[in-house]
């Protein structure tokens, strides 16, 4: 049912989608179930995945309680269950609207599932609590970045790179920190950041450290 291509009309199985979306989002297991967990949150992934192929609109109604629910494991103490909650959350940014941007940067008084992402994903960064959650972290962020790319317009465009620099300046201040752990990373997503939104507004936002007691 989730790998259905879009075209399928004759099983009519993407009809069914939003009935077994409801039924994954109504019954999610234990936070301490390292053996279902994974395998739940994956299952939430690929029917957000495939429910945006077949209803756009409607798969966006339902982004931010999927958000919430994947968000919820990401600082699981269990690798496996991390990383799948990293996975589904990047599939979530995949299906924000390209106009969610431009809403948020016209409208920054009115609080928007994109802003709020970017909120909670910049104070986890700063959360003793998700330390151990930080390549997740990085690795959702590069999803978000890399979703820039694909807004469609140039206005669209723009809107992501305003609301995603202030997210790439604070990875760009960890990543100076000598004691921070994931260096390398946080190069992979700078380097994300470089390729989508180009060196000139990059090197704008993050610290040079030319000074060598900075390196």
């Amino acid at each position: 049912m989730f790998t259905l291509s879009e075209n399928d009309d004759e099983s009519k199985l993407g009809d069914q989608l939003p009935q077994v979306l409801r039924a994954v989002l109504s019954s999610p297991p234990v936070k301490a179930d390292t053996i279902i967990s994974p395998a739940w949150i994956q299952v939430l992934g690929d029917a957000m995945q495939a429910y945006m192929i077949t209803d756009a609109g409607a798969c966006m109604e339902e982004l931010e309680e999927a958000w919430k629910a994947a968000w919820n494991f990401l600082n699981s103490s269990n690798p496996e269950v991390r990383k799948a909650s990293a996975r589904t959350l990047s599939i979530l940014v995949s299906c924000s609207s390209p106009s969610l941007g431009e809403t948020t940067v016209a409208r920054p008084q009115e609080s928007s599932i994109m802003s709020k992402i970017i909120s909670q994903v910049i104070k986890a960064l700063e959360n003793v609590a998700y330390a151990h959650s930080t390549p997740e972290l990085l690795a959702i962020i590069s999803s978000l970045i890399t979703g820039a790319r694909g807004r469609g317009s140039r206005t669209a465009s723009e809107a992501a790179e305003a609301l995603l620099l202030p997210l790439v300046s604070k990875v760009g201040e960890l990543r100076a920190h000598k004691d921070f752990k994931f260096k390398e990373a946080a190069d992979t997503t700078l380097g994300v950041a470089m390729q989508i939104f180009g060196p000139e507004d990059l090197l704008r936002k993050l610290p040079l450290n030319l000074e060598p007691e900075q390196r």
